[in-house]
């Protein structure tokens, strides 16, 4: 697995993700980056995302969308990541 250096793991990228669907802000986030985002749940489908406008990294990025849904995400490397359940509370 590849690790970050300093700078890709400082990178900030300029963000428009409207709220919708998880599924349709997880697709804006990797078209606005070039992130690979997979998920498998058919429930992204259903959870909603509170959108997000700014600049992040793509992991503060990735929480923001995330936060609230019962999904978390792994990170297989800087600019690849999972989508899983979060573990019960």
């Amino acid at each position: 697995m590849a690790s970050a250096s300093p700078a890709q793991a400082a990178a900030r990228y300029a963000l428009d993700i409207p709220a919708g669907t998880l599924a349709d802000a997880l697709i804006a986030l990797g078209q606005q980056t070039g992130a690979t985002i997979g998920i498998e749940d058919a429930g992204a489908r259903r959870a909603r995302s509170p959108g997000l406008r700014g600049r992040l990294s793509l992991p503060a990025a990735l929480a923001r969308l995330l936060a609230g849904t019962g999904y978390r995400f792994l990170p297989v490397d800087t600019t690849t990541f999972r989508i899983v359940p979060a573990p019960p509370a």
